[in-house]
């Protein structure tokens, strides 16, 4: 689906199928894509603020340079996902899964991160 530059503000997305969709440039503030299936969707520069996206399949989306202040990714499972440049500040990244997620130059202060999951070289790691 083409949703470049899409304004949907406030929208309920809850357990959208929009797997492969083109939402670059979108404004998503203040959505909800609880439980919403993201695999490989083109997030890049993105306004997800205050978003919920817990429990939400985000494998081998395209987020580079998203404005993710303050949102939700409890549970979501960003597994290979480009979150280069990525705004995640005051995120909460409890229980998430970022296996192999590419965070250069991602800003992550203030995020919460328990029982986050990691990839370190080889090695898997559960956060504390």
């Amino acid at each position: 689906a083409d949703m470049r530059d899409a304004y949907l503000c406030g929208a309920n997305l809850r357990d959208a199928d929009l797997s492969y969709a083109d939402m670059r440039y979108a404004n998503l503030r203040d959505v909800d894509l609880t439980c919403a299936d993201l695999i490989g969707a083109n997030l890049c520069d993105a306004d997800l603020r205050y978003a919920n996206l817990s429990d939400a399949k985000l494998t081998n989306a395209n987020l580079t340079g998203a404005d993710m202040r303050d949102i939700d990714l409890s549970d979501a499972d960003l597994s290979d996902a480009d979150l280069c440049n990525a705004d995640m500040r005051d995120a909460n990244l409890c229980d998430a899964k970022l296996c192999d997620a590419d965070l250069r130059f991602a800003d992550l202060c203030g995020a919460s991160m328990m029982r986050m999951t990691i990839s370190l070289g080889n090695r898997v790691v559960t956060l504390p």
